[in-house]
């Protein structure tokens, strides 16, 4: 990142812009929703080529608001930063001075940049950023600067850095509480979205899933978090198959090790359709691993608590 030099405020929108616009909002069943549409793909483009501008890496293609079923199914214009997490870019009309957002993106973002777009919709100018919003509005005269943004990028990337010893990289995991997961870890409503719905997150936790390939098999890795008391997570785990498969393969193994070595310990039998391993509390700060195996094949995910 380079935050010592910020460009200009405002984004000039090309034929590519609106070309892919169009491509979107032509898939929407009505003309309201492809007006929704059209707005937050331009919204979101312009972010992305000012964060080139930064030397800022995005992923467009893992956006919600550039998947297909997602974007016309939620009102989504978020952009992925990798290894950071969603920026949600909200389009502001002419004379709008405060926006109310949907639901879908009042979790699951690092923060809201709203773009104010001309009348002809060939420029936007980005008009701030906000970090948490209070009962899902953002008071356009409230926000921080751009280089508030810049900052606290920087700030992100400093807390989710990973602690490196003896070549081991170990994830901080309560960066999860605060909205910061990485690019791997994923919503449920994302990785679920084609297939069957079989998981119910429970309420005042925190849920993400990693698809996984073992030996040709397509899985799904989803942790669950919990706040317990004196400073104590609480994890659960769980393995489902993913893609076409209705079973696990038997023999599959989901385990949890410690320095001390294998925690907890669970393996998948002949007709199972996931397996999982029940809530352990960990203190802050202490080391630990989730593996799944199967043949001669393994992933392991190491987390700092």
């Amino acid at each position: 990142m380079n935050s010592q030099k910020i460009p200009l405020l405002e984004v000039t929108l090309g034929a590519e812009a609106h070309l892919i616009a169009r491509e979107f909002a032509a898939e929407q069943v009505t003309p309201e929703k492809g007006k929704q549409v059209y707005l937050n793909t331009l919204a979101v483009y312009a972010v992305h080529r000012y964060l080139q501008w930064l030397q800022i890496k995005t992923d467009l293609a893992q956006s919600d608001s550039w998947h297909p079923v997602m974007r016309s199914r939620w009102n989504v214009a978020d952009l992925v930063i990798p290894g950071i997490g969603k920026l949600e870019c909200r389009p502001v009309l002419p004379g709008e001075t405060a926006l109310s957002l949907p639901l879908e993106v009042t979790e699951d973002r690092i923060g809201y940049l709203p773009v104010q777009f001309s009348e002809r919709l060939e420029k936007i100018q980005l008009l701030g950023f906000v970090k948490t919003v209070v009962a899902g509005v953002i008071e356009i005269s409230k926000l921080q600067t751009l280089a508030d943004f810049i900052n606290e990028l920087s700030e992100i990337v400093k807390t989710m850095s990973p602690v490196v010893e003896r070549g081991i990289e170990w994830k901080r995991l309560r960066t999860w509480f605060e909205g910061r997961f990485g690019q791997d870890w994923q919503s449920l409503e994302s990785v679920l979205a084609y297939g069957r719905r079989d998981y119910t997150q429970p309420e005042n936790s925190i849920s993400r899933a990693k698809s996984i390939n073992l030996a040709g098999r397509e899985l799904l890795l989803i942790m669950e978090l919990r706040q317990s008391t004196n400073e104590k997570i609480e994890i659960r785990l769980r393995v489902r198959p993913q893609g076409n498969s209705k079973i696990l393969p038997p023999g599959l193994q989901l385990i949890v090790l410690d320095e001390s070595g294998v925690k907890m310990k669970t393996e998948a039998r002949s007709s199972d359709n996931s397996i999982k391993l029940k809530g352990f509390r960990l203190p802050h700060q202490v080391k630990f691993s989730v593996r799944v195996a199967y043949k001669d094949d393994s992933i392991t995910e190491n987390f700092i608590s």
